[in-house]
């Protein structure tokens, strides 16, 4: 398996693939400071009181002034810690979009390559060929994660000062990565269960993003019509991946729900994966 994941980690590393990705969620990361900078400029403030303004002897207006510009000071960050906290909750849900990049350039371009002739017919144990790359792509997502909060406090550190930055405020940080991580292998494993079916990139790239986008806003559309079924929140994985900074305020339940659902549908697709994967011959057309 060694060999394996070292064969397709060096093809990784020689690509433009994982760069990529690193420099969109830079560019994700940038124009969200950029963003709460300029709404923490006074003349933003300004002019979103002077736009609600009104009459200012009235006093329903006056209060509307308060509430604008508490509204936009809540949203700016106090320092580069508290910035790169934040990100996990805003933009944690969007990585679930990002991994398809690795499941795509470690399993999916055997496919489109052709190079799958050559380890299935090379390899007896194609359950040890399945799982090295879906280890691959997993140990790539979960650095994903910590990129994310690594880019995020020196870019937070440069816009909001590098204050905060005490372990007492990162180990939260690093908690919610932990919680986040059981979601996070979860949509690896769909992606590596669409492509051992399809055999195609493309069909496999539209299926997943549709697939999970459907899901997660099929789930809320429950959740509002049912207000009462609280727990259908929970089993929206995309979403629950950005409530897990919250996970100081979440209860027992409402943080090991979704974990639990990851788990099993981790061992259900990896399962089901593996045994289409064994099936798999050579002629796809």
């Amino acid at each position: 398996m060694l060999n394996i994941i070292n064969a397709d980690f060096f093809r990784v590393r020689k690509g433009k693939a994982i760069y990529a990705t690193l420099l969109g969620i830079l560019g994700i990361i940038l124009f969200t400071a950029i963003l709460l900078k300029l709404i923490s400029s006074e003349d933003i403030l300004n002019q979103a009181a002077s736009s609600n303004s009104g009459i200012l002897t009235i006093e329903g207006n006056m209060d509307g002034i308060e509430n604008s510009t508490e509204l936009l000071s809540e949203l700016v960050p106090e320092n580069g810690s508290a910035f790169a906290f934040s990100m996990y909750g805003d933009v944690g849900n969007i990585i679930t979009i990002f991994i398809l990049v690795f499941i795509i350039t470690i399993f999916g371009t055997d496919y489109s390559a052709g190079a799958y002739k050559n380890s299935l017919s090379y390899h007896s144990n194609r359950c040890k060929i399945y799982l090295s790359k879906l280890l691959l792509s997993s140990g790539l997502a979960i650095g994903l994660l910590f990129a994310l909060g690594l880019m995020s406090l020196i870019v937070g550190g440069i816009f909001f000062g590098f204050h905060g930055y005490a372990m007492a405020n990162l180990l939260p940080a690093v908690t919610a990565i932990a919680l986040m991580i059981p979601m996070m292998l979860t949509f690896i494993s769909i992606g590596y269960c669409i492509i051992a079916f399809t055999k195609k990139v493309s069909a496999t790239i539209a299926t997943y993003i549709v697939g999970i986008l459907a899901c997660s806003t099929l789930l809320q559309i429950a959740r509002m019509v049912f207000p009462t079924k609280v727990w259908l929140s929970r089993l929206d994985l995309m979403s629950s991946m950005g409530q897990m900074t919250k996970y100081q305020a979440l209860s027992a339940v409402e943080i090991l729900t979704p974990i639990g659902l990851s788990v099993a549908i981790i061992i259900l697709t990896t399962s089901i994966g593996m045994y289409k994967y064994q099936k798999t011959d050579f002629d796809f057309n």
